[in-house]
């Protein structure tokens, strides 16, 4: 059957010409290496850069048609190729949800070392103790932040309770007006009692929150256990695939990954943030030489 070489669309027997783009049709189209993604043509360059620069060489991207390109590496790194780039497409998503402030643009440092690829796509920033959005917050934390708020809402609705009953029973010495002395007093009784409310049920949240970081604090105590016992280093970065040739950041990342599927096949249902956050305080036992650098 013959096929298109430029669009790689196939054709019945006796057409000689492509058409969509008028090429003329080859009998079979030659191996180009494995395809590891087609899409927008910006896309395609930024991962095929980031491919070659996490020990990728064999990387690289071609138009297909229009504004649609491919990206394409060596059968032989074709694993280690779809691992960098489920790292890419990641942080990628990452940093769309939620895009950085821009900066005044400051002096370049002379004596600064050039940034590589990775830094170019904010993974720096997008490091797990650095994530901007999305980062996980513990429930004793938001126990804390819901017994404050209980406590001064109820606080407030009830000494403006108070007032009012003096400034009612004439014993402040602050007089309204008649004409709306009513209404006045209406309209404040109805805000402080709707600040007493809302501390009560601020409360309730507080309780659950309470709750729910007992529940956490054994959770943590169980996994913990479990990769002290169960999680080797070694057995991590080679089911990973991690190599010598990987930088810090693709390191720290197939690594974390590794130890995602690792615990969850053995956890169901765990919470991702919770989990990301428990990796990132357990990653620097694990892996020392990687220290906050991989972070």
């Amino acid at each position: 059957m013959p096929w298109c070489p430029k669009c790689k669309n196939e054709y019945v027997e006796g057409v000689l010409v492509c058409a969509d783009c008028g090429c003329p049709l080859v009998d079979r189209l030659e191996e180009e290496g494995y395809l590891l993604y087609q899409g927008a043509e910006a896309d395609c360059r930024e991962l095929s850069d980031f491919l070659r620069c996490s020990g990728i060489p064999s990387a690289s991207f071609s138009p297909v048609q229009d504004d649609v390109c491919a990206v394409t590496v060596d059968e032989s790194q074709r694993r280690k190729a779809e691992q960098t780039a489920a790292v890419f497409w990641k942080e990628k998503a990452k940093e769309e949800w939620s895009k950085p402030p821009v900066q005044e643009e400051e002096p370049e440092d002379e004596f600064a070392e050039p940034n590589d690829f990775a830094n170019s796509v904010h993974l720096g920033r997008l490091m797990r103790g650095q994530k901007s959005g999305g980062v996980y917050e513990s429930a004793s934390k938001k126990a804390e932040e819901f017994k404050a708020g209980a406590y001064s809402l109820i606080i407030v609705g009830a000494v403006g309770m108070v007032i009012l009953g003096l400034l009612l029973s004439g014993v402040l010495p602050v007089r309204l007006d008649p004409s709306s002395q009513f209404l006045t007093c209406l309209v404040m009784a109805v805000l402080f009692l709707v600040f007493i409310v809302m501390g009560v049920f601020s409360f309730r949240s507080y309780r659950e929150q309470e709750g729910k970081a007992v529940r956490e604090s054994s959770l943590k105590e169980e996994l913990t256990r479990y990769c002290r016992d169960t999680i080797e280093a070694s057995c991590i970065d080679r089911d990973a695939g991690v190599e010598e040739t990987d930088t810090q950041e693709v390191c720290y990342f197939k690594r974390m990954e590794q130890m995602k599927r690792t615990i969850s096949e053995n956890f169901v249902n765990l919470d991702e943030g919770y989990l990301e956050s428990f990796l990132d305080e357990i990653y620097p036992d694990l892996f020392p030489a990687s220290g906050e650098n991989g972070r």
